[in-house]
């Protein structure tokens, strides 16, 4: 089966335009399919963000304030929240991006310094509760990182496209 469909591609040419379209075919799905997905393609992920983002500051705030019985629940709200977030992170790259190129560009721009920043995270922790002998100054700085992050989101998860020009070096 694999073989019939590269030699499928070799006797049709395919542009990258078309590859989606021959994938879905040979797939079973149908154009309505493939049309269907690119229409829905762009929607507004603005409420998931704010979502998600609700949850995982609930989390964090639960596993820093709230008594020691529950924490357990504010840890699952947490690591529900972030593995939310860190999945539509990642959508929202493909999901912004008109083509592959900018998809590539823009992954790697988002994550190079998404995960330098984060890496500073438990240092910069750790630093501000030996300055201040408790946990309130993070949870301040928490919550000023987690606003800017729904206002980040608010505006990446708008149902418009990356405005930029991707070449092929």
């Amino acid at each position: 089966e694999p073989f019939r469909f590269r030699s499928e591609i070799r006797q049709h040419p395919v542009t990258e335009d078309r590859a989606g379209d021959v994938a879905h075919r040979r797939a079973g799905h149908g154009e309505a399919t493939r049309h269907e997905g690119a229409r829905l393609r762009g929607k507004d992920q603005r409420l998931a963000i704010v979502i998600v983002m609700v949850l995982t500051l609930g989390g964090l705030f639960g596993c820093l304030y709230a008594p020691i019985e529950g924490l357990w629940g504010w840890a699952i709200v947490l690591g529900l929240g972030q593995g939310a977030t860190f999945s539509l992170a990642l959508t929202l790259i493909v999901l912004r991006s008109r083509d592959s190129h900018v998809a590539a560009n823009l992954s790697s721009m988002a994550q190079g310094f998404g995960y330098t920043l984060a890496s500073m995270g438990p240092f910069a922790v750790g630093i501000v509760h030996d300055w201040t002998g408790g946990w309130t100054a993070v949870g301040w700085i928490f919550g000023v990182i987690g606003l800017g992050a729904i206002t980040a989101g608010l505006g990446a998860g708008r149902a418009l496209y990356v405005q930029v020009v991707s070449e092929r070096i």
